[in-house]
């Protein structure tokens, strides 16, 4: 595309053209190191009026603003910082027009600022012109004009009381890129990731389709970036907003109701003030503002080395590298806060210890509405629940038989989990058969974690299986949970000190426990009923000792939901355990004597 030609004075606000972006940023910086070292670094801004429209009073044409109080806080500079610009005089600073060709005309020398003016038709405040809003400082605000002086000589020419060259029709534009997120971080809005280093341009064929040639500025810092320009005479303009002053950033392309059908913006011209509607980035609607959302998680029962750090994973921020949480107070709970756009379809997010960490839950799922800040329960990692009770290391012996699996010549039976080194498939641990019973074991000395993530595997060598478990261990028996679009895992969940044994068939929820080790159990013949239960859930067992018995019933969470103390047993004894008011849900009713536990999975209506 060619560059535009302009061959009249630049217009209204193409001043900002010739203006140094980052300016707007450094201004106020700028201005108080020139007053502190007694610089001066003034440039010319040429105002040019076009007074060939209107009656010139008999007191000539004059310019007020605030040329000697940029910041407008009441509080001009010293007397070398433009000494010779009253603030806001309507007879100080007088225009001229030499060659009478009804073009007045004045040069002041600027320091680098953002300044609001007007035009005085007389030299007095009832002789001042009315700013159409396409170009106040606000729709519908003080009614002045504004511009940005940078470093360079700039020249402004407008038609007395309009927004641009006489004849000619002026457009504001208006862009909201408060919902901008090209990093995917969950952080909208960041200048230099997600808002391009040269700012926010406009181009369209108004100007020759040049990306860079149409700054626009967010004035007051609020996600609105805007300026006005001359579309000439046309009656419809076709354009598109560009992040960046190139076409190689991301630009918009937009479908729906403001659309051309061909990706740009179609908009109708209907007089020679247009105030253009603030849209959303790439969208024909306005913005919904995006919603702090805070999230934490609790690392005390995860029993992990977290020096690589704790990161929030998914479509909040990105599955690849995520977003780097904090725990400022050194209480092992990170924490978070994302700017999320309300949306009516879900989120999904995990947490993830360093680079491999990773939560053996299913996906977490959020939807966001708009409104107030939202803070999220805190969750205990691995878990959907607070955190339950943590305790110390002990030893955990896995054992698996194969059931209808076939185990080929070489192979054994392998667990990998969230309890090993590496976790997973590089860290699973070979299970043996030293006696040929049929029943595989290994046992992992001193786990620290309350709950274990884990399944089942035939191969011949660390990592390399023929088969892995795939069962809806969630479903057919209570024996795992959900792993999001990945098969179950198998869920162990510590609740003492004390050793813990289990055994299941391969790929099932059916227990090898009670068959290898039942004349070590806590109590003997042991049965539940009803199952699922309502409100009432009956444990039978003969104690053949005399023992202190306690009865629990634990959330999938490691939480203790229930709990009976049945004091000294000897013999047989049935016990009702009330569980109207429990949630629905797999449970593990715990049986224990103080120094030995015995569990079964039981499900509530």
């Amino acid at each position: 595309m060619k560059n535009i030609t302009f061959d009249k004075v630049l217009k209204v606000h193409e001043v900002i053209n010739q203006t140094i972006l980052t300016m707007k940023k450094i201004y106020l910086s700028l201005l108080s190191l020139l007053v502190c070292v007694g610089l001066k670094a003034q440039v010319d801004v040429t105002f040019n009026v076009d007074m060939n429209d209107v009656d010139i009073t008999t007191d000539s044409l004059h310019i007020a603003g605030n040329f000697n109080d940029p910041d407008q806080d009441g509080t001009v500079y010293p007397a070398d910082y433009n000494a010779a610009y009253p603030n806001w005089s309507p007879n100080g600073i007088l225009l001229t027009d030499g060659d009478a060709d009804g073009v007045f005309t004045v040069v002041l020398s600027l320091n680098p600022a953002r300044y609001e003016f007007k035009f005085i038709n007389g030299n007095d405040w009832p002789y001042n012109e009315s700013v159409p809003s396409a170009c106040t400082v606000e729709v519908g605000g003080n009614g002045n004009r504004q511009m940005m002086v940078g470093t360079e000589a700039i020249s402004y020419s407008v038609c007395y009381g309009k927004c641009v060259a006489c004849g000619e029709n002026a457009v504001r534009f208006r862009l909201d890129v408060s919902t901008i997120d090209l990093d995917i971080d969950g952080i909208f809005a960041e200048p230099g990731e997600d808002i391009s280093p040269d700012g926010i341009h406009v181009a369209g064929d108004f100007q020759a389709w040049d990306p860079g040639a149409s700054v626009l500025q967010d004035w007051n810092n609020d996600n609105i970036w805007e300026a006005t320009y001359s579309v000439g005479t046309a009656s419809s303009i076709s354009f598109k907003y560009v992040n960046g002053n190139s076409w190689d950033f991301p630009n918009e392309n937009v479908s729906g109701a403001c659309s051309g059908g061909d990706g740009n913006r179609l908009e109708a011209i209907t007089s020679d003030n247009n105030v253009l509607n603030v849209y959303c980035w790439n969208s024909c609607d306005p913005c919904t503002q995006p919603v702090p959302v805070t999230f934490s998680v609790d690392m005390n029962a995860a029993c992990a080395d977290l020096t690589p750090g704790m990161f929030l994973m998914g479509t909040v921020t990105d599955w690849a590298n995520g977003a780097a949480m904090s725990d400022d107070d050194g209480d092992l709970i990170y924490t978070l806060t994302l700017n999320l756009a309300p949306t009516a379809s879900a989120y999904e997010y995990k947490f993830r210890i360093g680079t491999g960490g990773w939560e053996g839950i299913g996906n977490r799922m959020l939807t966001v509405s708009a409104g107030d800040p939202v803070v999220l329960p805190q969750v205990c990692f691995n878990s959907s629940e607070p955190c339950g009770a943590t305790y110390a290391p002990a030893d955990v012996t896995f054992q698996c038989r194969p059931g209808t699996a076939t185990i080929g010549s070489g192979e054994s039976i392998w667990i990998m989990g969230n309890f090993t080194e590496t976790q997973w498939q590089p860290g699973s641990l070979q299970l043996t058969d030293g006696d040929g019973d049929g029943t595989w074991s290994v046992t992992v000395p001193q786990v620290c974690l309350t709950e274990l993530f884990y399944k089942y595997a035939i191969g011949s060598a660390q990592g390399t299986f023929t088969v892995e478990e795939t069962a809806d261990f969630s479903s057919i028996g209570g024996c795992g949970v959900d792993n999001g679009t990945f098969s179950d895992n198998r869920i162990l969940v510590r609740t003492s000190t004390d050793p813990v044994t289990v055994c299941w068939t391969f790929d099932t929820c059916d227990s090898c426990l009670e068959d290898n080790v039942e004349e070590n159990a806590v109590v003997a013949n042991l049965q539940v009923y009803p199952v699922p239960a309502d409100d009432i859930l009956n444990v039978y067992f003969n104690s053949p000792l005399s023992q202190k018995i306690a009865i629990r019933l634990v959330n999938t969470f490691g939480q203790i939901v229930l709990e009976e103390n049945a004091g000294m047993v000897t013999g047989q004894r049935t016990i009702g355990l009330n569980t109207s008011a429990i949630a629905s849900g797999i449970y593990s009713l715990v049986i224990s004597n103080g120094v030995s536990v015995q569990t079964r999975t039981i499900s509530v209506k």
